[in-house]
């Protein structure tokens, strides 16, 4: 009798580990679809030939620096009629040492304009991130992420600015 009730109990905990796993089986796949899948759009972003190299000046030093566009990649993924496009953009930041060796902070503005699939404006923005040169640095390579709204047949501009827009 007791080996009868000790093979219903094993039973039982295999049932509720099975039930467990079949659980934790659904609620990932859930959370998959939750996550978007991302794919490769770069043929849909450009990066402005006028705008790939600027000279700015940094915030409280007043110190010339150039910065160059070091890369771009796009991920896209649609959603609710639109193409949602994020943007990784790679830059080459330059400062002479000669000028000034010391930490300095600066801005880099860039520009972004999505076109829908005749080429026509459709919106566009103006956004500045913030970075600093270390001490005895004269070279940065950030990386700098945005997202853009495309139409689903559009497509996006970058440039660098000298200045906010």
């Amino acid at each position: 009798m007791q080996r009868v009730m000790t093979d219903l109990l094993c039973g039982r905990q295999a049932a509720a580990r099975l039930l467990a796993v079949i659980l934790a089986g659904c609620l990932l796949q859930a959370c998959a679809q939750l996550r978007p899948s991302l794919t490769d759009c770069n043929d849909r972003i450009t990066a402005a030939a006028d705008g790939a190299r600027v000279n700015i000046r940094t915030v409280e030093q007043d110190q010339p620096v150039e910065a160059r566009l070091n890369g771009v990649d796009a991920r896209c993924y649609d959603r609710g009629g639109a193409t949602v496009m994020q943007v990784k953009i790679g830059l080459k930041v330059i400062r002479d040492l000669a000028v000034n060796s010391e930490v300095i902070f600066l801005e880099v503005p860039v520009i972004s304009a999505v076109l829908d699939g005749a080429d026509k404006p459709v919106s566009q923005q103006s956004e500045s991130f913030r970075m600093a040169f270390p001490a005895s640095s004269g070279v940065l390579y950030p990386v700098v992420e945005t997202e853009m709204r495309l139409p689903l047949d559009g497509r996006a501009v970058i440039s660098l600015s000298p200045q906010r827009l």
